[in-house]
């Protein structure tokens, strides 16, 4: 809105600049005048908003209008809910794909992590049991956690890599584990949770398997066995030497770091 050279009493209005820059206080009435119009304008166009009389638009389109005309910000985005997530994976959506790769990626990838011995091995794993998961999230009833099933289908690829890879790799002399008698059960208090997982990296290939599995996620002796194609009474066995061995990992990192 423009304001032309007007004459008011003794008052000469002679700019045509935007109403923001006019000098109203030299013509108090043409204030009032002009800010009692803003008013009505902005009623008018609230009532418009509300009521859309005149605009058959969506409610979004209206709300949008409004936080312009008001100074009012437009809603912010939702988030979508795992389960919302979960659905739009079903339907094949690539935005709900992204986003499920981004929740749980990070967590992946350590589990991956910890059943190989190089990170490219772990990406190739990786990179496998997320394809497993979107082609088969429709098998996901509800049942337990949602995680728990996707860590189950990592843990299950890297296993399989493991199981189909092992007759090529280079067997290990275990026995001098036998004769290791750790000194002190307190070493692991002084590790950090980085640290740790550093020393059982270190085990094995075949006491590193079965420590992750029982201690790590959970699984049960019968399990293990199943899962790595071993007798249950080994994957017991197993168990037993690698708490040895990895203690004794400790335990020289104990005194190293003393001295």
């Amino acid at each position: 809105m423009f304001v032309r050279a007007q004459h008011i009493g003794k008052h000469q209005l002679l700019w045509q600049a935007p109403l923001w820059q006019a000098p109203l206080w030299q013509a108090p009435l043409w204030q009032a005048f002009l800010w009692q119009a803003i008013l009505w304008q902005a009623m008018l166009w609230k009532l418009f908003l509300r009521e859309a009389v005149l605009w058959d638009a969506p409610p979004v389109v209206l709300q949008i209008l409004s936080g312009l005309v008001f100074g009012k910000s437009s809603a912010k985005t939702k988030a979508p809910t795992e389960e919302e997530i979960i659905e739009g994976c079903r339907q094949g959506k690539p935005s709900a794909q992204e986003k499920l790769y981004n929740l749980y990626s990070k967590r992946m990838m350590a589990v991956c992590v910890r059943y190989t011995k190089s990170r490219f091995e772990a990406e190739d794993i990786f990179h496998e049991a997320f394809v497993k998961v979107f082609n088969n999230i429709s098998k996901y009833k509800g049942e337990g956690s949602f995680e728990g099933w996707v860590r189950r289908i990592f843990v299950n690829t890297a296993i399989n890599h493991y199981n189909k890879n092992r007759k090529f790799q280079k067997q290990v002399d275990y026995s001098a584990v036998e004769e290791m008698t750790p000194t002190s059960e307190d070493i692991v208090s002084d590790l950090s949770g980085k640290e740790l997982l550093t020393f059982i990296d270190q085990l094995p290939d075949g006491y590193k398997h079965v420590f992750n599995l029982y201690v790590m996620e959970g699984y049960n002796h019968a399990e293990i066995g199943e899962m790595l194609q071993i007798a249950e009474g080994t994957s017991k066995s197993q168990l037993a030497k690698a708490k040895v061995y990895l203690k004794n990992i400790l335990l020289k990192h104990s005194i190293s770091a003393k001295c």
